[in-house]
């Protein structure tokens, strides 16, 4: 497997930009302000809404002669590599993981319930007669074995669900 020049982790980010300037990429890439994404062999290219949002940013992202990242964006800001570009960086990343697990979904989702159903089995639904719900007694209502009656409240590893 040939390593992806655009895959880039938490640590070779942090070598990237300023924490701040990090902080803001991310925040362009939660709020889905990269629309435009296309990936060729050694060019990234994006589009990016900026604070206005009929002004998009262009963004070019490239391998340099020395294996270094290259940006060009169309912003002011004089940092070698801006929010923009790191926004970028994140959608990329995404876009590459789910090309990488689109033949996986369906063992995730049944990864995801089994889980819960794992977790189930610790829910208790219960009506509090006495005391509180870390140290008192209470009256269970649901658990994976339906059941009802009387039962100490003394687990703090168990998750209580008050009704």
């Amino acid at each position: 497997m040939s390593h992806d020049f655009f895959l880039f982790d938490t640590e070779r980010l942090t070598t990237l930009a300023s924490e701040n300037t990090l902080k803001k990429g991310l925040s362009y890439f939660i709020e889905n302000r990269v629309f435009a994404l296309d990936a060729q062999e050694n060019v990234l290219l994006a589009q990016v809404e900026g604070s206005k949002p009929d002004q998009p940013y262009w963004v070019e992202l490239s391998r340099g002669a020395d294996d270094q990242l290259v940006v060009q964006c169309d912003c002011a800001d004089q940092q070698p590599v801006c929010k923009h570009a790191i926004a970028a960086l994140y959608s990329y990343a995404e876009q590459a993981g789910n090309e990488d697990s689109a033949g996986q979904i369906g063992s995730a989702m049944e990864e995801a319930i089994a889980e819960r159903v794992k977790k189930g089995r610790n829910e208790v639904k219960v009506s509090l007669i006495s005391g509180n719900l870390g140290f008192g007694a209470g009256r269970r209502l649901r658990w994976c074995r339906p059941r009802i009656g009387n039962v100490p409240i003394r687990y703090i590893s168990v998750r209580w669900i008050r009704e």
